[in-house]
């Protein structure tokens, strides 16, 4: 919801007021939760698995069969937006190796603009999973020590990793990660200490000084594992979270932009009005997308045996 308000409210910003587009910039922020959460919960269910190379293998296909279909539903959704916005063709629209990219989501390595601007984090989750495929089973085999170094690396390839890879946003994944291991007592007061250090160091040298983005981060893993009851009250929104960050974009856009039209004078009621109803558009869309695209594709990947 960070990442939906500051999009269809900050970005699209209905109140012509800078100081709204200011505060709610933060929700961009919601990424770096998106991050943390998978470094916690992607390993949490390698740990269920024997590790053999069919069982990775087997976790690949179900994670990209969970994911990408939904994805390239919302990549013609993204695109009929376009359209309808009158920009598609400047977006690439009309040229096959434009498609291309963004059907295997190589637009970010060939910096090829995004149809759809959040699409740029989903590469990157995927990738993290292919790392955690490999990293946890040898995390898992090597001496304590070891798996620290190994922790290690992967903070200092944040420092000098490329853009739109996964190594870039390791002290996120890390900071899950870390608190997947204090939940399963893998880990000491002191070594717990020792590892967040580290990821505040790695973020500082990786992204510079943003205090508020670590302590989110951080944040974020104390509440996966005290997990404290009130966050049960989302988990309906929870639920349906994937469809709506695909949707919301092309969806609330065009019902911000549509909104604003019939309005010759905003006033504060009627920008409050017109952003309740993108979102809410985007929620009902994202229910919907959830229901018809979104669970099939979920139970097909279960349907993966071998």
């Amino acid at each position: 919801m960070a990442v939906v308000l500051h999009h269809l409210i900050g970005t699209q910003n209905p109140y012509g007021d800078q100081r709204v587009v200011n505060w709610l910039s933060y929700g961009a922020l919601g990424v770096d939760v998106f991050f943390v959460i998978s470094g916690f919960i992607i390993p949490s269910l390698l740990l269920k698995s024997t590790f053999s190379g069919r069982q990775v293998l087997r976790f690949m296909l179900r994670r990209l069969i969970r994911l990408l279909p939904p994805y390239w539903v919302a990549v013609l959704v993204s695109v009929a937006s376009l359209y309808l916005a009158g920009t598609a063709l400047d977006y690439g629209a009309d040229r096959p190796a434009v498609w291309l990219c963004h059907l295997t989501q190589a637009c970010g390595n060939l910096k090829i603009p995004w149809w759809n601007g959040v699409f740029w984090s989903l590469p990157v989750e995927i990738q993290f999973y292919g790392l955690a495929a490999v990293l946890v089973p040898l995390a898992l085999a090597l001496d304590r020590r070891w798996r620290f170094a190994l922790g290690a690396l992967m903070l200092l390839a944040a420092v000098r990793s490329p853009d739109s890879m996964a190594f870039q946003y390791a002290p996120l994944f890390l900071s899950g990660i870390v608190a997947l291991a204090w939940r399963e007592k893998g880990l000491s007061r002191w070594q717990l200490c020792v590892c967040v250090l580290a990821i505040i160091a790695s973020h500082y040298f990786a992204f510079g000084f943003r205090p508020l983005a670590v302590g989110v981060a951080l944040l974020t893993a104390w509440l996966l594992v005290a997990s404290p009851r009130w966050l049960a009250l989302f988990s309906g929104l929870g639920l349906v979270s994937y469809s709506l960050y695909l949707l919301h974009v092309p969806i609330g856009y065009r019902v911000v932009e549509f909104g604003m039209a019939q309005v010759s004078t905003p006033s504060f009621l009627s920008s409050t009005l017109i952003a309740l109803l993108a979102i809410a558009a985007s929620i009902l869309a994202a229910i919907g997308f959830y229901a018809l695209i979104e669970r099939p594709a979920m139970y097909w990947a279960r349907r993966i045996k071998f």
